[in-house]
């Protein structure tokens, strides 16, 4: 890595590891899915049995996870400092400071990229394995109970890291394009909530009408660490994303919260993958030509 793109990297961290508004984000996120997680898994029922409370732990940390810890507040708090990532330094005039230097626009912008990437990957790290320790600690879990969470969190480390990766480089598309900060800020909003919100369109039909590209990707990554959600948890988290069928041919064998839904893939994880990870470097030189088709003065 350029020491140029390395510097910028660094002093983006900084800034953006402001003591206060990082420990509000951090507690608030830990505080209300450390509750949600461990409440609603049902842990504490004597009718339990082992494998019953990490099957339900697993998927509740992991559905929870999705929806708040990398879901709408971590996306939505990622847009707020992504949005004026380019508009805001040019309406500032640091980027007519920077550039009277011999500085590259593509060092530039890869070093705010990585240093904005980098920020919320230390963040979803922090709060990931948090969860799982003071679970442990005030909930006394087993050791084979608290290695199935860790693996719950490296999956869902390695989720948002895609997530992150994508919603930066678009982020900074529009950034590039927009002199104020608020259109672009609104435009993510729009894009973001459409995202998460469509998928209800699914809900009270039998057919599915949208599903959720990043939760199918979540899947995905979940799955690659053999691990599954508990079947009622599947019919849940379906109804919401469009991942499994709403259709289901009940049995007598088994009770109806034991028997799983059809999984929907709209195409295969590694072709998702390979995807996202095109998507997000195209957009980056999309935002990097922008860059240099402005005039900053």
């Amino acid at each position: 890595m350029k020491n140029k793109t390395f510097i910028i990297m660094k002093k983006t961290l900084i800034d953006n590891f402001s003591i206060l508004k990082t420990f509000i984000y951090i507690f608030v996120i830990s505080i209300i899915s450390y509750y949600l997680i461990f409440e609603t898994a049902g842990i504490g029922s004597p009718t339990l049995s082992l494998l019953d409370v990490q099957s339900k732990l697993v998927s509740s940390y992991f559905m929870f996870g999705f929806f708040i810890i990398i879901g709408i507040p971590f996306i939505l708090y990622l847009v707020l400092l992504s949005a004026g990532a380019i508009s805001r330094e040019i309406d500032k005039g640091t980027f007519l400071l920077i550039f009277s230097r011999p500085v590259k626009r593509f060092d530039v912008l890869l070093g705010k990229f990585l240093g904005i990437f980098l920020y919320f990957f230390l963040i979803n790290a922090f709060i990931l394995f948090l969860l799982p320790s003071l679970g442990s600690l005030f909930l006394g879990l087993s050791k084979s109970t608290l290695f199935l969470l860790y693996k719950t969190s490296f999956a869902l480390l390695i989720y948002s890291i895609f997530i992150t990766a994508f919603m930066v480089s678009l982020a900074f598309v529009f950034s590039s394009k927009f002199k104020k900060t608020i259109v672009t800020a609104v435009i993510l909003f729009i894009i973001v909530l459409g995202i998460f919100l469509m998928p209800l369109a699914n809900l009270g039909g039998q057919e599915t009408v949208y599903t959720n590209s990043f939760a199918s990707l979540g899947l995905n990554v979940l799955n690659g660490f053999n691990l599954d959600l508990y079947p009622n948890s599947k019919t849940n988290f379906g109804q919401i994303t469009g991942t499994y069928s709403q259709k289901r041919d009940y049995s007598e064998l088994y009770p109806p919260e034991l028997q799983e839904p059809s999984r929907i893939k709209t195409m295969p994880s590694w072709l998702s993958l390979i995807l996202i990870i095109f998507l997000s470097f195209a957009l980056f030189l999309l935002s990097l030509f922008l860059l240099k088709r402005k005039e900053i003065y």
